[in-house]
């Protein structure tokens, strides 16, 4: 089942699991996956093994309360989490008895989402009880991701900002972007004058191969009119599976020589004011119908993923688009500041010249 969320029973009674089986099937509007365990061990096994989106666990059982199991979660994700995490809530309702109320708000404290009474669960209650579980960690997985996104972009921007090197500066963003999307290659490519294109930085995890050695002047990989028309307006290119994104047999020999089964392509692209005047005259005549746009074509973001194939999410692409912003605007101060580089160390030299003209 394409995307159904994974739940797990945890409940000593057939019966009670059969009938909670039932009633989660009968939710027409969603698909799950069930996974079932009789004891405590069982439960927390399939859990460690499984990694459920939800569980469902009654508090008796019979090697341990369902406290406990509570308990194991709370410890591993907080063992997990990078800062310490006060209000913690854990996928978990608990089922209880009428008389075990206690139980369950030792329970509720200890994170669990909701509980449960036993004998006056409905179909109704439960599918409820189960959406509103899911909503809720949907939603703050979500407002969790958007935090740390924009925690990255700040702190991304910040530390390129220390760089004037331009390989310095790609070789940052690389790296930040293959840790915190677990990508298995991230790279940048820089076009040259004729729209030749080379690798200035590149992170790869073992035991996949680097494409720096890669002679990237390879006619199959070389952007087409269209191509370059597509990257100027902004663009991008997230391929799940490389092969059956319509690539060329020579690209797609290209890519699977690199182990590539996932790509995400963005455009780098900076102020046609700032850009290197003879690179713009180079481009003029594949960028004729965007200089509107007062941009060029500067190079390529790009992120594999090597071991399997991947549905990019959207905010991971958002999160890239945000960088590729980041990475441009340190690319134009780079660049202004080799320009006056250059500009000062020509003028030294005529001052030099003529002052050795004037001695002579």
């Amino acid at each position: 089942m394409f995307n159904a969320k994974t739940i797990l029973i945890v409940d000593d009674d057939e019966s009670d699991r059969l009938l909670c089986r039932h009633y989660i099937e009968c939710d027409l509007d969603n698909s799950y996956r069930i996974l079932e365990a009789e004891t405590l061990k069982q439960g927390l096994e399939l859990w460690r093994s499984q990694n459920p989106d939800l569980v469902l666990v009654d508090i008796a059982l019979p090697d341990g309360n369902g406290i406990v199991f509570v308990e194991a979660i709370r410890d591993h994700i907080r063992g997990k989490a990078s800062e310490q995490v006060l209000d913690l809530k854990l996928p978990v309702i608990m089922f209880t008895g009428s008389e075990d109320a206690r139980n369950a708000a030792s329970t509720m404290r200890l994170g669990a989402y909701d509980y449960l009474i036993k004998n006056d669960i409905t179909k109704y209650s439960l599918q409820q009880s189960i959406r509103s579980l899911l909503e809720y960690f949907s939603l703050t997985r979500q407002l969790e991701q958007s935090r740390r996104r924009e925690e990255l972009v700040s702190q991304t921007a910040l530390n390129i900002r220390q760089f004037i090197n331009l390989e310095d500066i790609c070789q940052t963003v690389v790296q930040e972007i293959s840790k915190f999307l677990q990508t298995d290659r991230t790279l940048i490519y820089k076009f040259d004058e004729d729209m030749s294109r080379r690798i200035i930085a590149e992170t790869v995890v073992p035991p996949f191969p680097a494409c720096l050695a890669f002679g990237a002047n390879d006619l199959c990989v070389h952007p087409s009119e269209d191509q370059v028309n597509a990257y100027l307006d902004g663009q991008i290119f997230a391929n799940s599976d490389v092969h059956s994104a319509g690539f060329s047999e020579c690209h797609i020999q290209m890519l699977d020589g690199f182990q590539v089964q996932a790509n995400v392509v963005l455009p780098i692209l900076l102020a046609e004011t700032l850009s290197n005047s003879s690179a713009s005259n180079n481009q003029s005549n594949n960028q004729s119908n965007n200089l509107q746009n007062n941009q060029t074509l500067w190079g390529l973001l790009i992120v594999h993923q090597c071991s399997a194939t991947r549905d990019w999410e959207e905010h991971e692409i958002k999160l890239l688009q945000q960088l590729s912003v980041q990475l441009a605007i340190a690319i134009q101060q780079a660049e202004i500041y080799q320009n006056l580089q250059s500009l000062n160390g020509s003028l030294e030299k005529q001052v030099q010249e003529r002052t050795d003209a004037a001695q002579s």
